[in-house]
């Protein structure tokens, strides 16, 4: 199982997940933070969902804000996607998370979920 230590550790990449990261870098740039997200998006508007649905957005890529890649470039957070936690051991600061590239054992001083 690969070990993996960070300074922050969020779960869930969407609005609140991303602009918790982006917030906790402006406070301190020198901060290692990763986001883990589920799904294989971030950083997506989820009030234009419906429009997607609906139909009256043709490309479902325009309600997403930036990629991972981007958000990294630009926000200074390692982003995981298609990660998912499956436990937290809260009182040795330690998420497991599962991936198709197997199982990773995260570190933390806070988390964020």
């Amino acid at each position: 199982m690969m070990e993996m230590e960070y300074d922050v550790v969020i779960l869930g990449g969407v609005a609140a997940g991303t602009s918790a990261a982006a917030s906790a870098k402006r406070m301190n740039k020198d901060l290692k933070i990763a986001i883990f997200q589920k799904e294989p998006y971030i950083s997506y508007g989820g009030c234009g969902l419906p429009y997607v649905i609906s139909g009256d957005v043709a490309a479902p890529e325009s309600v997403i804000a930036l990629t991972p890649e981007t958000f990294k470039e630009k926000k200074g957070a390692d982003v995981f996607v298609k990660h998912e936690a499956y436990e937290i051991d809260f009182a040795n600061k330690i998420v497991y998370i599962k991936s198709d590239d197997g199982e990773k054992k995260v570190l933390y001083n806070k988390l964020v979920c």
